[in-house]
């Protein structure tokens, strides 16, 4: 059951953090049910203002049932990474994560609810999303496996909007 997770979602940055790219200024997390193809699907919806002042978004549907589909959605718009200073260089200022093709979305129980992003058969994005206790938190930690197998991790917090 994915009724806890849905509503909408505000980004507290100052408890976020992030190997690829920057902690977003805010941001704002929306889950809900939608119908696709005669399906119950959960549909995430994320807008965003980046650490550079950018505001981007994105949408994804997927039903909750484990299953591998293609990603239909378009990948957000990009910004050119400015170049690392040398004390503050970090992975994720060189390389961006790896293009994905197929998303699964599974309730592990009834406070996580994971998805998994693929390009072909190989993971390279999981997201856990872990509901408090009270369901007025949300924890969403990201892990993005690059071209060479690094592992890069956002971890976010999210409060009920």
């Amino acid at each position: 059951m994915i009724d806890p997770f849905l509503g909408v979602w505000q980004l507290d940055p100052a408890r976020s953090v992030y190997e690829v790219g920057g902690a977003p200024q805010r941001a704002t997390y929306v889950l809900e049910t939608v119908e696709q193809d005669g399906v119950a699907a959960l549909r995430i919806a994320m807008a965003w203002v980046s650490a550079e002042g950018e505001s981007l978004s994105l949408a994804l549907v997927a039903p909750v049932d484990g299953v591998a589909r293609p990603i239909s959605a378009p990948t957000p718009p990009t910004a050119e990474a400015p170049a690392p200073d040398e004390e503050e260089e970090r992975p994720s200022s060189i390389r961006p994560p790896a293009p994905v093709d197929t998303l699964a979305m599974s309730l592990v129980d009834t406070r996580t609810l994971d998805s998994t992003a693929f390009r072909g058969e190989e993971p390279r994005a999981h997201v856990r999303r872990t509901l408090s206790e009270d369901g007025r938190e949300l924890h969403v930690v990201q892990t993005f496996t690059m071209d060479d197998g690094l592992q890069l991790v956002n971890e976010s917090w999210y409060v009920r909007g």
